[in-house]
C-alpha cells in the first residue's frame, strides 16, 4: 500500500472517530505565530492537507477561523492576515479545494492549471504540483471547501475543460447564499447538532450548486428536483413565509411531489429549511453577539423566537429552552 493511501486511510479513520455518532464536528483555529501551524496537527488533519507550510505571517493580526467537519467534506470560515502558505501536496492528492473570498484578496500560484473568476473565486483541482496561497490584503475573509475529487467528477465531469476555459466574472449575488450557508455551518457548535443527516444532505447540494456556478455549466435547471429546491431554499430562507407550499409552487410541482423528492434524499423540506436557518442564525450570532433572540430569528428567516428555539432544540435535544 502506498504512503499516500495509508495517509488517506489514517485521516479518514481519524475523521470518522472525530465525527462520532452525530456525523458533525467543529472547532476553532487560531494561529498568532509563524510556528503554530507545525504545532497544530489537528488543523492539518482537519483540512485533509498534511503538507502545509506557513512561509510568512503578519503577526499584527492573528489567523482566526472555524472548521466544520462532515463525513466527506470540510468547510472553513477564516479571517486572515497578510500571509503566505505553501501546500506541497506530495504525491497526487485526491482532494479538490474551492476558495470564495468575501473581503480582501488572495493570489494562488501553481504549475498546474487553476480556475480563477473575479471578484474572488478560486478552484484548485486535485493534482501533485505545489500550490502557493498568498493573502495580499489584511483581514481577508474567505471560506474554504475541501471535497474528494470524486465529488467534483460526479458534479461536473468536464471540470478539467472548465478550469482551462472559464474566465469571466461570477455574480456575487449568486454566490452569497452558498457563502452564507458555509459560514453558518462553520459557526455551529457540536452541541447544536445531534443528528447531522439533514445538514449533510444540504451541504452536499450546496457543494454541487457551488461547483455548477463556478464552472459555469449552466446546468442549474437540469439537476434533480431536490437540487433545484435546495438552491431555492438557499436563496429564499430569510423569508419566514417561505415553506413547502411556496417551494412547490415556485418549481411548478405538487407538494406531494416535492416532499417525495426530499424523502428520496432521506430529508424533508421543513428539515432542510430548519438546518439552513439554524446555520444562518449561528453565523449572525457569531458576527453580532449583542443581537437579541428576536433579531436572530428575524434575520435567519424564523417566524418567531419560539420557532428559532424549536429548531435549535431539534438539532440538539438536550439544549435548554
Amino acid at each position: 500500500m502506498c504512503h499516500r493511501t495509508q495517509r488517506q486511510e489514517k485521516l479518514q479513520s481519524a475523521r470518522t472517530t472525530l465525527l462520532g455518532s452525530s456525523g458533525f464536528h467543529s472547532s476553532d483555529v487560531r494561529l498568532p505565530r509563524l510556528t503554530d501551524l507545525d504545532q497544530s496537527p489537528l488543523a492539518l488533519d482537519a483540512l485533509y492537507t498534511p503538507h502545509l507550510e506557513l512561509l510568512d505571517l503578519d503577526t499584527s493580526f492573528p489567523l482566526k477561523g472555524r472548521i466544520a467537519y462532515l463525513p466527506k467534506s470540510t468547510f472553513v470560515h477564516a479571517n486572515c492576515p497578510i500571509m503566505t502558505l505553501r501546500w506541497s501536496r506530495g504525491e497526487a492528492t485526491d482532494r479538490a479545494v474551492i476558495l470564495l473570498v468575501k473581503e480582501g484578496r488572495i493570489e494562488l500560484e501553481c504549475a498546474e492549471p487553476l480556475l480563477f473568476r473575479s471578484p474572488g473565486v478560486h478552484f484548485v483541482p486535485s493534482g501533485s504540483a505545489p500550490v502557493v496561497v498568498s493573502v495580499v490584503e489584511p483581514r481577508t475573509e474567505l471560506v474554504f471547501i475541501s471535497v474528494p475529487n470524486t465529488c467534483v467528477q460526479s458534479s461536473v465531469p468536464e471540470y478539467k475543460e472548465a478550469v482551462l476555459t472559464v474566465t469571466d466574472p461570477v455574480s456575487c449575488t449568486l454566490l452569497a447564499p452558498m457563502y452564507a450557508f458555509i459560514a453558518g455551518t462553520c459557526a455551529l457548535s457540536v452541541d447544536d447538532v445531534s443528528d447531522a443527516s439533514p445538514l449533510i444532505s444540504a451541504s452536499r447540494e450546496v457543494i454541487r450548486a457551488t461547483l455548477d456556478l463556478i464552472m459555469n455549466t449552466g446546468r442549474a435547471d437540469s439537476r434533480s428536483l431536490y437540487g433545484e429546491a435546495m438552491r431555492m431554499i438557499l436563496a429564499e430562507y430569510t423569508d419566514p413565509s417561505f415553506g413547502v407550499n411556496q417551494l412547490a409552487s415556485a418549481l411548478n410541482v405538487s407538494t406531494r411531489t416535492m416532499q417525495a423528492s426530499f424523502r428520496a434524499e432521506r430529508a424533508t423540506v421543513s428539515g432542510a429549511l430548519r438546518e439552513v436557518r439554524a446555520a444562518a442564525a449561528s453565523e449572525l450570532k457569531r458576527r453580532n453577539p449583542r443581537l437579541t433572540r428576536a433579531q436572530l430569528a428575524q434575520g435567519a428567516g424564523f417566524g418567531s423566537v419560539d420557532a428559532l428555539d424549536r429548531a435549535m432544540r431539534l438539532l440538539h435535544p438536550g439544549m435548554p429552552s
